[in-house]
């Protein structure tokens, strides 16, 4: 076990430049610094890490400590990167944080600091962590209502999140194949239209999709947007959109899919054959249901007749 600190001159930084007041009787949390990285770390070992909780607030607080994924929307775009959730690797020591008034008020250009506490967590990397760049967050939650704190403290605006980034080592693909565009289900009005796509890389990435379908003339006949998903190295997912048929004609068209990982974008042209058919005889198979039961009923009905003469 290692301890990684960040250094208690950090404490007396920037964050409070960021405090505006927002509510009467609210006090701002901040955290510092915004984010950390500790660079390169061995899988199968535990670290522990240290940042500060800080506020202006001249009353006794209580803060919540709550780990969160970073969307990778929200990162700058890496090849490197791994979205594989890290959540349960993170363990907060004494969660949550009590902060009280200090008798030494340090003043800033952002204002005064009257409250600060060393937070420590330890990050234990599985053995099977998965190669290059993580991040996650740390976002402070406010305990609000003086029923949820007991006599501590009056109502808490948390304003930042620590950032805390990690890179594991070895050798991080982002890639991905499109394996093959088919009909699923179907109904009078509606037809599903399946998607398989497998991460052929070495890192979890998020992917979602755009498909688009094209009659013989060329023509745009329907778009289907595909929603986002988590898929693991090697694991292949399964997208589902649903195409309205009502209008298209029962013939041959072409499909466009394109899946976006984030890093990069796999295209493929399929064919796919509409039919109302398989409509059809749905349709028939609820007739003859509805025929057997009625023939069922009148049966039973001419037996308990000729019993009860």
């Amino acid at each position: 076990m290692k301890p990684r600190s960040l250094g208690t001159c950090i404490i007396f930084s920037f964050v409070f430049l960021l405090f505006i007041p927002i509510m009467v009787g609210a006090a701002n949390v901040g955290v510092s610094p915004g984010s950390f990285n500790m660079g390169q770390v061995v899988p199968g070992t535990t670290e522990v890490v240290d940042f500060y909780i800080v506020t202006a607030s001249e009353e006794t607080l209580l803060v919540q400590l709550e780990p969160e994924t970073v969307i990778f929307d929200t990162v700058a775009l890496k090849n490197n990167f791994s979205e594989e959730n890290v959540l349960s690797w993170i363990d907060i020591i004494n969660n949550p944080v009590e902060l009280e008034p200090e008798y030494d008020v340090l003043e800033t250009e952002g204002g005064n600091i009257n409250s600060h506490r060393k937070v420590s967590f330890l990050l234990k990397i599985p053995r099977d962590a998965e190669p290059g760049d993580h991040m996650f967050k740390i976002k402070p939650i406010p305990l609000s209502d003086q029923g949820d704190i007991g006599n501590v403290g009056s109502k808490v605006v948390a304003i930042t999140s620590v950032k805390v980034m990690f890179k594991v080592p070895g050798d991080a693909v982002r890639k991905g194949a499109i394996l093959d565009v088919e009909l699923g289900n179907d109904n009078e009005n509606s037809v599903e239209i399946k998607t398989y796509f497998q991460n052929t890389g070495s890192v979890t990435i998020s992917a979602k999709g755009l498909q688009r379908l094209y009659d013989k003339e060329g023509n745009l006949v329907g778009e289907l947007q595909l929603a986002k998903k988590y898929i693991e190295p090697k694991q292949i997912a399964t997208f589902k959109g649903i195409l309205s048929t009502k209008g298209i004609e029962a013939e041959d068209y072409d499909v466009y899919t394109i899946i976006d990982y984030g890093t990069g974008e796999i295209e493929k042209s399929s064919k796919i054959t509409l039919s109302k058919a398989t409509t059809m005889a749905i349709k028939q198979e609820g007739d003859m249901t509805i025929f057997i039961l009625i023939i069922l009923i009148l049966i039973v009905s001419i037996i308990i007749y000729r019993r009860a003469k």
